[in-house]
């Protein structure tokens, strides 16, 4: 892995959060893997061999799928890790929501839309082809937690 960490404010990268202007960064971790700060809060993008995989969508405070597609120009699908608000808050700009069904209440209890919701089990593979995770169990924050386990 790269161990430098290659940052860029993108144009038109920041939001607004209580009047005030809050830039969103990119910072490239490694070929095809970034980090998406934003007010404290971090999101992930990687790129695979024919799709990208956004991991959590911040606050909701700009549009964080027109960001990423600054950094990407492969088709993006969307995980979350658990369903606490700063990590949904653009759930609304994606079709499907990969989650722990053990958090499906938790969201819909929120008043978002459940029928975007598609389950990530324990055990079960993401493969983007250039990389590959697992899907951990991690209960404890929220009972559907989970952490992604890059094998490679």
């Amino acid at each position: 892995m790269n161990t430098s960490r290659e940052l860029f404010l993108l144009t038109g990268g920041g939001v607004r959060l209580n009047g005030e202007y809050v830039p969103v960064q990119a910072i490239k971790i490694d070929e095809g893997f970034w980090s998406i700060e934003e007010n404290g809060v971090r999101c992930f993008l990687i790129e695979g061999d024919g799709r990208a995989m956004l991991v959590d969508t911040g606050f909701g405070t700009g549009d964080i799928k027109a960001f990423v597609q600054k950094l990407t120009k492969l088709p993006i699908f969307l995980v979350n890790t658990h369903a606490d608000g700063d990590h949904l808050g653009c759930n609304g700009m994606f079709d499907e929501v990969y989650m722990s069904p053990c958090e499906f209440d938790y969201y819909a209890a929120g008043g978002r839309d459940s029928s975007v919701l598609r389950p990530l089990w324990e055990g079960e593979i993401i493969d983007l082809g250039t990389r590959k995770f697992e899907v951990i169990s991690i209960p404890g924050h929220t009972p559907g937690s989970i952490a992604l386990l890059d094998s490679d």
